[in-house]
Protein backbone atom coordinates (compact mmCIF):
# COMPACT_ATOMS: atom_id res chain seq x y z
CA UNK A 1 0.00 0.00 0.00
CA UNK A 2 1.51 3.04 -1.00
CA UNK A 3 1.87 6.10 1.82
CA UNK A 4 1.26 8.93 -0.26
CA UNK A 5 -1.56 10.54 0.22
CA UNK A 6 -4.10 11.93 -2.51
CA UNK A 7 -4.28 15.45 -3.69
CA UNK A 8 -6.80 17.37 -2.38
CA UNK A 9 -9.26 19.16 -4.85
CA UNK A 10 -7.64 22.63 -4.30
CA UNK A 11 -4.02 21.07 -4.86
CA UNK A 12 -5.27 19.30 -7.98
CA UNK A 13 -6.58 22.72 -9.30
CA UNK A 14 -3.88 24.63 -8.78
CA UNK A 15 -1.46 21.54 -10.63
CA UNK A 16 -3.84 21.68 -13.73
CA UNK A 17 -4.23 25.40 -13.99
CA UNK A 18 0.23 25.05 -13.94
CA UNK A 19 0.50 22.59 -16.38
CA UNK A 20 -2.17 24.92 -18.47
CA UNK A 21 -0.56 27.90 -18.41
CA UNK A 22 2.91 26.07 -18.76
CA UNK A 23 1.45 24.22 -22.22
CA UNK A 24 0.26 27.88 -23.22
CA UNK A 25 3.35 29.53 -22.92
CA UNK A 26 4.95 26.80 -25.22
CA UNK A 27 3.24 27.96 -27.49
CA UNK A 28 5.20 31.48 -27.76
CA UNK A 29 8.86 29.30 -27.08
CA UNK A 30 8.19 27.71 -30.40
CA UNK A 31 6.77 31.01 -31.84
CA UNK A 32 9.95 32.98 -30.83
CA UNK A 33 12.36 29.86 -31.79
CA UNK A 34 11.04 29.58 -35.51
CA UNK A 35 11.39 33.63 -35.42
CA UNK A 36 14.84 33.62 -34.30
CA UNK A 37 15.49 30.84 -36.75
CA UNK A 38 14.33 32.93 -39.60
CA UNK A 39 15.99 36.00 -38.53
CA UNK A 40 19.48 34.38 -37.94
CA UNK A 41 19.11 33.37 -41.92
CA UNK A 42 18.54 37.21 -42.44
CA UNK A 43 21.46 38.07 -40.39
CA UNK A 44 23.52 35.23 -42.31
CA UNK A 45 22.15 37.30 -45.54
CA UNK A 46 22.79 40.74 -44.51
CA UNK A 47 26.57 39.72 -43.70
CA UNK A 48 27.39 38.56 -46.55
CA UNK A 49 25.40 41.73 -48.74
CA UNK A 50 27.80 43.24 -46.35
CA UNK A 51 31.00 41.71 -47.12
CA UNK A 52 29.89 41.79 -50.93
CA UNK A 53 29.49 45.53 -51.13
CA UNK A 54 31.91 46.28 -49.10
CA UNK A 55 32.90 49.19 -46.41
CA UNK A 56 33.59 52.45 -48.51
CA UNK A 57 32.63 54.86 -45.23
CA UNK A 58 31.82 55.10 -41.89
CA UNK A 59 27.90 55.16 -42.77
CA UNK A 60 28.70 51.16 -43.66
CA UNK A 61 30.56 50.31 -40.08
CA UNK A 62 27.57 51.83 -38.29
CA UNK A 63 24.78 50.37 -40.48
CA UNK A 64 26.84 47.05 -39.43
CA UNK A 65 27.18 48.17 -36.08
CA UNK A 66 23.38 48.46 -35.82
CA UNK A 67 22.29 45.23 -37.57
CA UNK A 68 24.62 42.80 -35.65
CA UNK A 69 23.50 44.29 -32.54
CA UNK A 70 20.00 44.07 -33.42
CA UNK A 71 20.44 40.48 -34.18
CA UNK A 72 22.63 39.94 -30.77
CA UNK A 73 19.80 41.64 -28.50
CA UNK A 74 16.84 39.62 -30.07
CA UNK A 75 18.92 36.22 -29.71
CA UNK A 76 19.32 37.74 -25.92
CA UNK A 77 16.04 38.19 -25.75
CA UNK A 78 15.18 35.04 -27.44
CA UNK A 79 17.68 33.34 -24.02
CA UNK A 80 15.92 35.18 -21.91
CA UNK A 81 12.62 33.70 -22.60
CA UNK A 82 13.36 30.13 -22.88
CA UNK A 83 15.36 30.96 -18.82
CA UNK A 84 11.93 32.30 -17.71
CA UNK A 85 10.10 29.26 -19.20
CA UNK A 86 12.36 27.28 -17.57
CA UNK A 87 12.29 29.03 -14.18
CA UNK A 88 8.28 28.61 -14.41
CA UNK A 89 8.37 25.26 -14.67
CA UNK A 90 10.99 24.59 -11.93
CA UNK A 91 8.71 26.96 -9.92
CA UNK A 92 5.53 25.75 -10.37
CA UNK A 93 6.00 21.94 -10.13
CA UNK A 94 9.44 21.09 -8.89
CA UNK A 95 9.74 23.01 -5.20
CA UNK A 96 8.31 20.21 -3.46
CA UNK A 97 8.90 22.32 -0.33
CA UNK A 98 6.14 25.37 -0.89
CA UNK A 99 2.48 24.25 -0.82
CA UNK A 100 0.97 24.23 -4.56
CA UNK A 101 -1.09 27.77 -4.12
CA UNK A 102 1.76 29.44 -3.19
CA UNK A 103 4.35 28.72 -6.04
CA UNK A 104 2.74 30.97 -8.57
CA UNK A 105 4.05 34.06 -6.24
CA UNK A 106 7.24 32.76 -6.73
CA UNK A 107 7.12 32.03 -10.16
CA UNK A 108 6.28 36.15 -10.54
CA UNK A 109 9.11 37.13 -8.49
CA UNK A 110 11.54 35.19 -10.74
CA UNK A 111 9.56 36.40 -13.44
CA UNK A 112 9.78 40.40 -12.64
CA UNK A 113 13.83 39.65 -12.33
CA UNK A 114 14.24 39.52 -15.63
CA UNK A 115 11.52 42.12 -16.80
CA UNK A 116 14.03 44.90 -16.81
CA UNK A 117 16.54 43.51 -19.24
CA UNK A 118 13.67 42.16 -21.66
CA UNK A 119 12.27 45.48 -21.33
CA UNK A 120 15.44 47.74 -21.86
CA UNK A 121 16.61 44.96 -24.94
CA UNK A 122 13.22 45.24 -26.25
CA UNK A 123 13.02 49.30 -26.02
CA UNK A 124 16.26 49.48 -27.83
CA UNK A 125 15.35 47.21 -30.77
CA UNK A 126 12.24 48.74 -31.51
CA UNK A 127 13.87 52.53 -31.33
CA UNK A 128 16.81 51.39 -33.40
CA UNK A 129 14.79 49.58 -36.11
CA UNK A 130 12.98 52.07 -36.19
CA UNK A 131 16.01 54.30 -36.89
CA UNK A 132 17.44 52.40 -39.58
CA UNK A 133 13.73 52.75 -41.67
CA UNK A 134 14.41 56.76 -40.53
CA UNK A 135 17.20 56.45 -42.14
CA UNK A 136 16.50 54.74 -45.14
CA UNK A 137 13.61 57.18 -45.78
CA UNK A 138 16.45 60.07 -45.68
CA UNK A 139 18.76 58.64 -48.03
CA UNK A 140 15.64 57.83 -50.61
CA UNK A 141 14.88 61.35 -50.24
CA UNK A 142 18.27 62.46 -51.17
CA UNK A 143 18.96 63.67 -47.43
CA UNK A 144 15.98 65.57 -47.10
CA UNK A 145 15.88 66.40 -43.79
CA UNK A 146 12.19 68.00 -44.18
CA UNK A 147 10.71 64.47 -45.16
CA UNK A 148 11.74 62.81 -42.51
CA UNK A 149 10.58 65.55 -39.30
CA UNK A 150 7.05 63.96 -38.50
CA UNK A 151 8.70 60.24 -38.34
CA UNK A 152 11.69 62.03 -36.46
CA UNK A 153 8.69 63.42 -34.12
CA UNK A 154 7.19 60.05 -33.69
CA UNK A 155 10.22 57.78 -32.87
CA UNK A 156 11.60 60.41 -29.98
CA UNK A 157 7.81 59.99 -28.45
CA UNK A 158 8.31 56.49 -28.88
CA UNK A 159 11.39 56.69 -26.84
CA UNK A 160 10.24 58.51 -24.40
CA UNK A 161 7.64 57.03 -23.32
CA UNK A 162 9.31 53.91 -23.29
CA UNK A 163 12.22 55.26 -20.91
CA UNK A 164 8.96 56.47 -18.76
CA UNK A 165 7.54 52.52 -18.71
CA UNK A 166 11.24 51.58 -17.85
CA UNK A 167 11.85 53.44 -15.24
CA UNK A 168 8.48 53.34 -13.89
CA UNK A 169 8.65 49.24 -13.87
CA UNK A 170 11.69 49.28 -12.49
CA UNK A 171 10.19 51.21 -9.60
CA UNK A 172 6.78 49.75 -9.23
CA UNK A 173 7.09 46.45 -10.61
CA UNK A 174 5.25 44.08 -13.24
CA UNK A 175 1.63 44.88 -12.93
CA UNK A 176 1.58 48.04 -11.07
CA UNK A 177 -1.23 51.01 -12.05
CA UNK A 178 1.46 53.11 -11.71
CA UNK A 179 3.07 53.05 -14.71
CA UNK A 180 -0.23 53.76 -16.90
CA UNK A 181 -0.55 53.31 -20.72
CA UNK A 182 3.12 54.16 -21.36
CA UNK A 183 4.08 51.34 -23.02
CA UNK A 184 1.02 51.59 -25.10
CA UNK A 185 1.43 55.28 -25.98
CA UNK A 186 5.45 54.11 -27.03
CA UNK A 187 3.88 51.30 -29.19
CA UNK A 188 1.45 53.70 -31.25
CA UNK A 189 4.33 56.23 -31.62
CA UNK A 190 6.73 52.96 -33.19
CA UNK A 191 3.81 51.78 -35.59
CA UNK A 192 3.14 55.90 -36.43
CA UNK A 193 6.79 55.52 -37.52
CA UNK A 194 6.72 52.71 -39.51
CA UNK A 195 3.16 53.98 -41.48
CA UNK A 196 4.65 56.87 -41.95
CA UNK A 197 8.16 55.69 -43.03
CA UNK A 198 5.89 53.06 -45.03
CA UNK A 199 4.39 56.13 -46.74
CA UNK A 200 6.84 58.27 -47.99
CA UNK A 201 8.42 55.58 -49.44
CA UNK A 202 5.34 54.76 -51.37
CA UNK A 203 5.42 58.31 -52.67
CA UNK A 204 8.75 57.55 -54.06
CA UNK A 205 7.88 54.74 -55.29
CA UNK A 206 4.93 56.11 -57.26
CA UNK A 207 7.04 59.21 -58.29
CA UNK A 208 9.85 57.46 -59.64
CA UNK A 209 7.90 54.91 -61.82
CA UNK A 210 6.38 58.05 -63.45
CA UNK A 211 9.45 59.72 -64.15
CA UNK A 212 10.70 56.45 -65.34
CA UNK A 213 7.56 56.21 -67.81
CA UNK A 214 8.57 59.70 -69.13
CA UNK A 215 12.20 59.21 -69.18
CA UNK A 216 12.77 55.65 -70.58
CA UNK A 217 12.81 54.95 -74.58
CA UNK A 218 12.56 51.55 -76.65
CA UNK A 219 14.89 48.86 -75.50
CA UNK A 220 15.72 50.41 -72.07
CA UNK A 221 13.07 50.00 -70.50
CA UNK A 222 14.25 46.70 -68.37
CA UNK A 223 16.93 48.66 -67.11
CA UNK A 224 14.70 50.17 -64.95
CA UNK A 225 12.54 47.16 -63.41
CA UNK A 226 15.60 46.87 -60.48
CA UNK A 227 14.64 50.04 -58.75
CA UNK A 228 11.08 49.95 -59.46
CA UNK A 229 11.08 46.65 -57.90
CA UNK A 230 13.41 47.30 -54.91
CA UNK A 231 11.03 49.95 -54.05
CA UNK A 232 7.98 47.84 -54.42
CA UNK A 233 9.41 45.48 -51.74
CA UNK A 234 10.19 48.07 -49.29
CA UNK A 235 6.80 49.53 -49.68
CA UNK A 236 5.09 45.71 -49.28
CA UNK A 237 7.68 44.88 -46.36
CA UNK A 238 6.47 47.78 -44.79
CA UNK A 239 3.01 47.44 -45.12
CA UNK A 240 3.29 44.04 -43.68
CA UNK A 241 5.21 45.18 -40.88
CA UNK A 242 2.73 47.85 -40.25
CA UNK A 243 0.50 44.62 -39.93
CA UNK A 244 2.25 42.63 -37.34
CA UNK A 245 3.12 45.45 -35.48
CA UNK A 246 -0.60 46.34 -35.07
CA UNK A 247 -1.27 43.27 -33.81
CA UNK A 248 0.28 44.04 -30.73
CA UNK A 249 -2.62 45.96 -29.72
CA UNK A 250 -4.43 42.64 -28.52
CA UNK A 251 -1.35 42.54 -25.40
CA UNK A 252 -3.23 45.81 -23.94
CA UNK A 253 -6.44 43.44 -23.35
CA UNK A 254 -6.71 41.21 -20.51
CA UNK A 255 -7.14 38.16 -21.52
CA UNK A 256 -7.93 34.86 -19.23
CA UNK A 257 -5.87 32.05 -19.75
CA UNK A 258 -8.90 29.73 -20.01
CA UNK A 259 -9.87 31.66 -24.00
CA UNK A 260 -8.50 30.17 -27.15
CA UNK A 261 -7.19 33.68 -27.65
CA UNK A 262 -4.06 33.54 -24.91
CA UNK A 263 -2.69 31.07 -27.51
CA UNK A 264 -2.83 34.38 -30.10
CA UNK A 265 -1.23 36.75 -27.54
CA UNK A 266 1.21 34.11 -26.77
CA UNK A 267 2.34 34.08 -30.26
CA UNK A 268 1.94 38.01 -30.59
CA UNK A 269 3.90 38.44 -27.44
CA UNK A 270 6.74 36.48 -28.67
CA UNK A 271 6.81 38.32 -32.08
CA UNK A 272 7.28 41.36 -30.67
CA UNK A 273 10.46 40.15 -29.45
CA UNK A 274 11.90 39.21 -32.79
CA UNK A 275 10.10 41.38 -35.58
CA UNK A 276 11.55 45.03 -34.33
CA UNK A 277 15.30 43.83 -35.78
CA UNK A 278 14.01 41.16 -38.79
CA UNK A 279 12.31 44.25 -40.49
CA UNK A 280 15.15 46.76 -40.50
CA UNK A 281 17.82 44.55 -41.60
CA UNK A 282 15.32 42.89 -44.32
CA UNK A 283 15.77 46.47 -45.63
CA UNK A 284 19.35 45.77 -45.63
CA UNK A 285 19.51 43.21 -46.99
CA UNK A 286 16.88 43.99 -50.22
CA UNK A 287 18.89 46.89 -50.96
CA UNK A 288 22.53 45.45 -50.14
CA UNK A 289 22.51 42.80 -52.06
CA UNK A 290 20.49 44.51 -54.94
CA UNK A 291 22.86 46.99 -55.35
CA UNK A 292 26.07 44.95 -54.82
CA UNK A 293 24.93 42.25 -57.68
CA UNK A 294 23.38 44.74 -60.38
CA UNK A 295 24.50 48.69 -59.47
CA UNK A 296 27.79 48.78 -57.92
CA UNK A 297 30.73 48.75 -60.81
CA UNK A 298 29.15 50.62 -62.92
CA UNK A 299 27.39 53.14 -60.60
CA UNK A 300 30.50 53.84 -58.63
CA UNK A 301 32.69 54.15 -61.69
CA UNK A 302 29.62 56.47 -63.09
CA UNK A 303 29.68 58.67 -59.69
CA UNK A 304 33.13 59.19 -59.30
CA UNK A 305 34.13 60.43 -63.06
CA UNK A 306 33.70 64.13 -63.05
CA UNK A 307 33.53 63.53 -67.06
CA UNK A 308 29.60 62.33 -66.88
CA UNK A 309 27.74 65.43 -67.59
CA UNK A 310 24.00 64.06 -66.03
CA UNK A 311 22.03 66.73 -68.13
CA UNK A 312 24.22 65.76 -71.46
CA UNK A 313 23.21 63.30 -74.03
CA UNK A 314 27.04 61.74 -73.34
CA UNK A 315 30.30 61.49 -72.20
CA UNK A 316 31.70 65.18 -72.91
CA UNK A 317 34.05 63.87 -74.73
CA UNK A 318 32.20 62.09 -76.66
CA UNK A 319 30.30 64.79 -77.54
CA UNK A 320 33.64 66.88 -78.63
CA UNK A 321 34.60 63.14 -81.03
CA UNK A 322 31.09 62.57 -82.59
CA UNK A 323 28.88 65.75 -82.59
CA UNK A 324 27.03 64.24 -85.02
CA UNK A 325 25.35 61.00 -83.40
CA UNK A 326 21.97 60.86 -84.27
CA UNK A 327 19.07 59.83 -81.61
CA UNK A 328 19.08 56.36 -82.34
CA UNK A 329 22.77 56.07 -81.49
CA UNK A 330 22.37 58.16 -78.70
CA UNK A 331 19.35 56.07 -77.24
CA UNK A 332 21.75 52.52 -77.46
CA UNK A 333 23.83 54.26 -74.71
CA UNK A 334 24.02 53.66 -71.29
CA UNK A 335 21.99 57.00 -70.74
CA UNK A 336 18.27 58.49 -71.39
CA UNK A 337 16.53 60.42 -73.45
CA UNK A 338 17.34 63.34 -70.54
CA UNK A 339 20.80 62.33 -70.11
CA UNK A 340 20.73 60.67 -66.72
CA UNK A 341 22.70 57.64 -66.49
CA UNK A 342 20.63 54.61 -65.69
CA UNK A 343 22.21 53.27 -63.32
CA UNK A 344 23.08 56.28 -61.22
CA UNK A 345 19.41 56.95 -61.36
CA UNK A 346 18.81 53.37 -59.98
CA UNK A 347 21.37 53.94 -56.71
CA UNK A 348 20.02 57.54 -56.45
CA UNK A 349 16.56 55.79 -56.17
CA UNK A 350 17.49 53.74 -53.49
CA UNK A 351 19.40 56.25 -51.44
CA UNK A 352 22.95 54.91 -51.13
CA UNK A 353 24.78 56.26 -48.40
CA UNK A 354 28.15 55.83 -49.94
CA UNK A 355 27.44 57.01 -53.51
CA UNK A 356 27.46 61.00 -52.17
CA UNK A 357 27.99 62.21 -55.69
CA UNK A 358 24.96 60.96 -56.97
CA UNK A 359 22.52 62.18 -54.69
CA UNK A 360 21.19 65.11 -56.81
CA UNK A 361 20.65 63.52 -60.55
CA UNK A 362 17.11 61.61 -59.88
CA UNK A 363 15.92 65.28 -58.47
CA UNK A 364 17.84 67.20 -61.38
CA UNK A 365 15.87 64.31 -64.09
CA UNK A 366 12.61 65.34 -61.83
CA UNK A 367 13.24 69.31 -62.63
CA UNK A 368 13.97 68.33 -66.19
CA UNK A 369 10.67 66.22 -66.04
CA UNK A 370 8.56 68.57 -64.65
CA UNK A 371 10.08 71.47 -67.21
Amino acid sequence: MSGASPLSEIDASFLYRYGRDLTEDVVGLVTETTLVTIYGVLFALAMYSFHRRGFKSRVSFVMLFLVVYLYLAAVVLWGLYIAQYLMNVHDLLMTSNIPLPDRFVLADAHASSLSIPQMVLFTSNMILGDFIVIWRVWAIYHRTRQVVVLPCITLAAALAFALVDTVCLRRSGVGSDACGNSSLISWAFSLATNVLCTILIGVKAWKHRQITRELQTEGTAHKYRGTGFILSVLVESGLIYCLLWATQLVQIFNISRTSALVYFWEITNAASEQLPGMYPTLIVVVVNLRYTIDWEDESSSIARNPNYSTLRWAHSSDQATHPQRTHSERSDSAFDVRGVPLKMLAATALGQEEEDETSGDLESSESATQG
